[in-house]
């Protein structure tokens, strides 16, 4: 596990140190508070075979993806982002959303975007490469940008699922990574083709993914005095 924690610099020092970290523990950005104040922000990042999950706290801030950030380290990831405290507006791919805590969100950093945290905030993000969740998008540019309900329907499996991983993140053996990652990579992509809409053989596969999560998680923790 990887943590950063600004709060530990005086607070001349916070905000160029907090874009430091956006750029290390995410991707290239660049950020732009709201007001000048103390930029308390915390990290904490945990690898998960390709999948890299974090939980953050920070400031009221935008968080911006251009094509200077691009071009200067052209990675190639979606970030699946769940608000647990804080609003944030998103855009991308000619869309602009709000989105409140118990609701996530995907972008791309193949193409620019901008993320505008209004309050204080704290949230989970998880970063997925583009050949894991890629081919489980027929149409990858239309669901940028697009809210997911955490409490209904397949996103609240998915969200379930994210909360699940940071639960247990620093328990986990390299041997479960694999499977969680793609367990996480498909309940994200049928959320987001819309769980309305699925057939009974889409809640069938939905049902056997969650299945094999809970029994992998047994697994990596079957020692563990605590586990009920």
């Amino acid at each position: 596990m990887k943590t950063w924690d600004t709060r530990q610099l005086a607070p001349s020092q916070q905000f160029g140190y907090w874009r430091e970290v956006l750029c290390e523990a995410f991707t290239a950005l660049d950020s732009l508070p709201r007001a000048p104040r103390a930029y308390g922000s915390t990290v904490s990042l945990h690898e998960m075979a390709q999948v890299n999950a974090v939980e953050l706290s920070s400031f009221a801030q935008e968080v911006v993806r251009g094509q200077d950030e691009i071009r200067r380290r052209a990675d190639a990831y979606f970030f699946v982002n769940l608000q647990l405290e804080g609003r944030c507006a998103v855009e991308q791919d000619g869309r602009h959303m709000e989105v409140a805590p118990g609701s996530f969100y995907l972008v791309d950093t193949t193409r620019p975007y901008r993320l505008g945290f209004v309050d204080s905030f704290r949230a989970l993000s998880f970063r997925i490469p583009h050949p894991q969740l890629l081919p489980l998008l027929p149409e990858p540019r239309k669901i940028t940008a697009v809210k997911v309900d955490a409490a209904a329907g397949i996103g609240c499996l998915a969200a379930a699922h994210m909360q699940g991983i940071m639960r247990c993140a620093a328990q986990l053996s390299p041997a479960t990574g694999p499977g969680l990652s793609s367990t996480l990579a498909e309940l994200v992509a049928m959320s987001l083709r819309g769980s309305a809409s699925m057939n009974a053989g889409s809640r069938d596969v939905v049902r056997k993914a969650f299945r094999e999560s809970i029994i992998r998680h047994v697994e990596a923790n079957s020692a563990d005095p605590d586990l009920s």
